[in-house]
This record gives C-alpha cells, structure tokens and sequence, in this order.
C-alpha cells in the first residue's frame, strides 16, 4: 500500500515540476519578476527613458502618459518573452519596443521619475498601472479594484472589488490564448503522465480509487 501512496506523491511533484519548467525553462525568471513587481526596477537614467522625457517634458501628465504608452505597442509576456508572466527592466522593454502592462508601467514611471514627478504604483488581479495627481479613473484603473496601492514611502495592501468575469477571461486570454502551440502540448503531455501514475497507484492500492 505505501508503494501506492509513494507513487502518488511522486505524481504530484512531478506535475508541479513540469509545469513549472514548461511555464519557465529557467525558473529564476518567475522569481525575479516576483521581487520586481514589488521592487520595481524604476531607471530614470535608461536612454530610452531620458529621449522619451525630452518628449513629453512641456505636455501636461495625461498627454505624457498617453505618448509613452502609444511608444510601447501592448503585447503579451508570451510573445515578448516567451513565458506566461515576466516583468522586465526599463533596458529590456527598449530592448523589445513593446510589452504589456509591466512594460508599460515600468516605462512611464521611469520617464516620471527622470522628470521628477510624483506617482503610485496600482496594482489588481489583473493589471498594473500608473497613478498620479489630477489623473481620471477608469472602468480597469481605479482605486477600488487595486489590490496594492505604492509609492516610494509606502505601500497599502487592500480587499479589492474584483470583476470575476474579467479576471477569468483575462488570465485564460493571457495565459492559454497566447501560449505557443508546443508549450500547450507539454501541458497536456504532462497531465497524461500525472492521469497515468494516478491510474498505477490505483492498482496498487488494489484498485480503491482515492482523489488526492
């Protein structure tokens, strides 16, 4: 009998182990993005950053905002950096010229910085954005969505009113509707393999079918 619960144990890590290598080869970079999305690697001092700010230094901040977001066209971390979820520095965006809502922030709030002008970081289920004196709210940017509210001081964590049914679309948008038909297929490879080693331990387990 310990021979089939050992089997299943061993089902589950490998599942976790493989997805965690599919989603990310190498690992380090959904640890890095963690540190970053609360440690963000603002860089006033980036070239980009520096002939972006001479651009938008005499428009009032919802024109600034809106020109740095129009020079970093929106894409998924799948088809930028080929992982479900990345958040990258200042360099890597120009690096790339475009990204998703990370990129964006990172950008802007580096431009406002070389600029000296005060901003927030806001952050939801879904979405990472930029806040500052005078800026209106929208349907996806407002503060009784964000589940963090961060400057340079401080930093209030909060229960946000989630939309579930965007959230939902947005991560299945995000993460399945953008990955690579390969990674899919190593998904569900996986998940075979896991149903599989389940099956086994079954058998072992003269045949009582258990949910783990």
């Amino acid at each position: 009998m310990a021979e089939g619960r050992s089997l299943r144990i061993f089902a589950v890590c490998f599942l976790v182990v493989w997805i965690l290598f599919v989603l990310y080869p190498q690992p380090y970079n959904l640890f890095k993005s963690v540190y970053r999305l609360f440690n963000h690697p603002v860089n006033p001092q980036a070239e980009g950053v520096q002939l972006l700010a001479k651009e938008v230094a005499d428009m009032d901040l919802s024109e600034a905002e809106s020109f740095i977001l129009k020079s970093i066209p929106y894409d998924h971390d799948w088809n930028v950096y080929g992982m479900p979820w990345y958040f990258p520095k200042a360099e890597e965006v120009f690096t790339r010229g475009r990204g998703d809502c990370k990129s964006r922030f990172i950008i802007t709030a580096s431009v406002f910085e070389n600029l000296d002008i005060p901003y927030h970081l806001h952050l939801s289920s879904t979405h990472v954005w930029i806040d500052y004196e005078g800026r209106k709210e929208t349907t996806r940017e407002n503060k009784e969505i964000a589940l963090l509210l961060a400057d340079e001081e401080k930093a209030e964590w909060r229960v946000p009113k989630v939309d579930w049914e965007h959230t939902k679309n947005s991560f299945v948008r995000s993460f399945w509707g953008n990955m690579p038909t390969p990674k899919k297929i190593m998904l569900l490879e996986g998940s075979v393999i896991f149903l599989l080693l389940n099956l086994l331990s079954v058998v072992i387990l003269d045949k009582k079918p258990e949910m783990i």
